[in-house]
């Protein structure tokens, strides 16, 4: 680890450096060991390192007087629009295809980026779909499907349950469904219908 913080000190001697660190909040222990080493350097070296991580993580390194963190929330309509309309570039997208991928993309700039690119694809038939589908109908983007099902996979069993449950009741659903489910299931079984 030593190696690869002087390697990056040499690097930040010929030039400034920018350093990006996505999803640390999956990182295992060594990479988040080796970015605190990386955060005790900086200090005095001229390297802009960029660290993503989820609401919920702790960074390892602390507070430091030349960190800053900035919290990104999802996308308003208008930024939607704007994303939106930047994707496409000069492919015209209608208003009201636009703003039913702003709308079912939920501010969330990963899926305002795969639905757009999704759409631009298949413009003539997947436009068309969107003007007259309910949003249930609708499939995720296989990039976006596929790195989901991956990241479901590395969260385990229980992580998977849940999201199972959510897909099927919907978007809110009580705590208690999911202790119930994920514990044993018995009073899940006894409260169905059928």
């Amino acid at each position: 680890m030593e190696a690869l913080v002087h390697q990056l000190e040499g690097l930040a001697r010929g030039g400034p450096v920018l350093m990006v660190f996505e999803d640390a909040h999956w990182s295992d222990a060594t990479s988040r060991e080796l970015l605190g080493l990386t955060v005790d350097r900086l200090k005095n070296l001229r390297i802009a390192l960029l660290v993503t991580y989820r609401p919920g993580f702790e960074p390892p390194w602390g507070a430091r007087s030349y960190l800053s963190a900035l919290t990104l929330d999802r996308l308003s309509g208008s930024e939607g629009v704007t994303l939106v309309q930047n994707l496409a570039g000069d492919r015209a997208l209608s208003r009201d295809v636009i703003g039913e991928i702003v709308e079912r993309t939920d501010g969330v700039p990963l899926f305002v980026e795969e639905l757009t690119k999704a759409v631009l694809e298949n413009a003539d038939r997947l436009a068309s779909v969107l003007a007259v589908s309910p949003a249930s109908s609708l499939g995720v983007p296989a990039t976006l499907h596929a790195s989901l099902i991956s990241r479901l996979d590395r969260l385990g069993t229980a992580a998977k349950e849940v999201a199972q449950i959510g897909a099927v009741v919907g978007r809110e659903f009580s705590y208690e469904l999911i202790v119930l489910r994920v514990n044993g299931g018995q009073a899940w079984r006894a409260s169905l219908p059928w």
